[in-house]
């Protein structure tokens, strides 16, 4: 299954913002770098210090970061 997911990852060609913690416990920040490197046109943003569940915790600091993405 986990193949499978892997190949479908490396088709997407969309342009892909990806916003992690520096400090997810549950999806640790390696994930994160690995599906950047596998998104042919991502920007990994890493939130210094941030835990898991960003979007709950900080969502003012996610949705400035998606605002100035999709601006840009």
């Amino acid at each position: 299954m986990l193949k499978n997911l892997d190949q479908e990852i490396e088709k997407i060609e969309e342009d892909t913002l990806i916003i992690w913690g520096e400090k997810d416990s549950q999806t640790p920040l390696w994930m994160g770098k690995l599906l950047s490197e596998k998104i042919k046109n991502s920007r990994l943003e890493i939130i210094e210090n941030a835990t898991h569940g960003l979007p709950i915790k900080q969502p003012e600091l996610v949705a400035n970061l998606i605002y100035t993405y999709i601006k840009a």
